[in-house]
Formats: C-alpha cells, sequence, structure tokens
C-alpha cells in the first residue's frame, strides 16, 4: 500500500512537471508543489529503507 503512494506520488509529480513547462505562472507554484512531493518520497523511501 505505501509502495502504491509513492508510485502515484511520482507519477503526478510528473504530471506537473508537464504542466509547468507549459504555463510559468501557474508552472511555478506546481513546480514548488513538485519539489515538496519529491522530498516527501525521499522521507518515505529513506524509511521504507529501515525494514
Amino acid at each position: 500500500m505505501i509502495f502504491s503512494t509513492v508510485a502515484q506520488t511520482y507519477n503526478s509529480t510528473n504530471i506537473r512537471t508537464l504542466l509547468s513547462s507549459r504555463d510559468t505562472t501557474v508552472g511555478a507554484k506546481l513546480k514548488a508543489i513538485s519539489n515538496r512531493d519529491s522530498q516527501r518520497n525521499r522521507i518515505t523511501l529513506s524509511f521504507l529503507n529501515r525494514f
């Protein structure tokens, strides 16, 4: 279940990156969101690596 959440977050980050290349003002906000998501992914992955 945690793995699928990480995969979903990764996919949504890719979609946001594609959106951000199209429109600069909205894209800047979306890029900030996707950066935050990738940080959360790293935390989740480091948590999973403990097991």
